[in-house]
């Protein structure tokens, strides 16, 4: 299976290297159940973290950067759009783009896809 979700390749990533979800929280500087939050996809990594997993790990394909909430507020911003003109504009809602903003949880491919077509810089497409 080829891992599509941030939480998913994170897994991989450490598995590749032949860590335990206890020895890779150890090395970033985590709690395991955070780990375990992470690859089961229930929050991303906050942008303070994806330094430290990315020095235990190795550059991840296809990871959305840690600060991605940051930079979707700043392109809104600069577009001079409220989070509804914003989620219209994506065909999302105003929810979806606060949670987006505030990296509540790990966005889904199609979300992603939405978004990286209006905002490409941020999601890397």
């Amino acid at each position: 299976m080829i891992p599509t979700t941030v939480g998913e390749r994170i897994r991989r990533a450490r598995l590749d290297r032949g860590m335990t979800p206890r020895e890779f929280a150890r090395a970033v500087d985590r709690s395991k159940s955070t780990v375990q939050d992470w690859e089961a996809d229930r929050c991303p990594p906050r942008a303070s973290s994806w330094k430290r997993i990315r020095a235990v790990l190795g550059p991840i394909a296809g990871a959305l950067p840690g600060d991605y909430g940051d930079q979707i507020r700043a392109v809104r911003s600069r577009m001079g759009l409220t989070r509804a003109g914003f989620g219209r504009l994506v065909g999302l809602s105003e929810k979806s783009i606060e949670n987006l903003e505030r990296q509540r949880n790990a966005p889904s491919p199609v979300t992603i896809l939405k978004v990286s077509h209006s905002i490409p810089e941020v999601f890397g497409s």
